[in-house]
């Protein structure tokens, strides 16, 4: 799969320091699914404010699986309020879509062309097999900010937290 990424206006002029969340779907969102993705969200990056402050805020769609808010925290940090409002919403997507935002226990890698998910357990198990090895490229969804998301997010095991599973 290639990774065509869609995102909204504005995502391209916000700084590198910008502040990130990475929701991962647990499978490929349909076309339809990316529509009301992208309806959702630009409503909503038109009203995300902290406390009455506007919030400077884009958000990108990846491998038709991730979605990615971010703040420029330069200009106005983003507020408990600001962020369960967010997650307010990817809970609500979550539901409509009959997906899980919110698994952290799923792993999705590269194989190939493909973007594949496997459980954790499925994973390691696979590593210690052999079938998938410290260099497979994974998605490093606890980077922080935008700088990292071309450097940092698409990494081999190695070079992640996942590399505590080479064990």
């Amino acid at each position: 799969m290639v990774n065509v990424a869609i995102q909204s206006t504005g995502w391209a002029e916000l700084p590198e320091t910008s502040r990130l969340w990475i929701y991962q779907a647990d499978r490929e969102l349909t076309d339809a699914e990316l529509d009301r993705c992208m309806q959702e969200f630009d409503v909503f990056m038109g009203e995300w404010n902290t406390h009455g402050k506007k919030l400077q805020a884009g958000y990108a769609i990846r491998y038709n699986r991730f979605i990615i808010l971010a703040v420029d925290e330069d200009q106005q940090y983003a507020s408990g309020c600001s962020i369960d409002s967010s997650v307010k919403i990817m809970k609500a997507l979550s539901a409509e879509f009959n997906t899980d935002f919110f698994n952290r226990t799923t792993i999705v890698y590269k194989s190939g062309d493909d973007v594949v998910s496997l459980p954790m357990i499925d994973f390691k198990d696979q590593l210690a097999e052999g079938k998938l090895n410290a260099d497979t490229v994974v998605f490093n969804n606890l980077i922080q900010k935008k700088a990292e998301l071309d450097a940092n997010w698409e990494t081999t095991v190695t070079n992640s937290w996942h590399a505590q599973l080479l064990r």
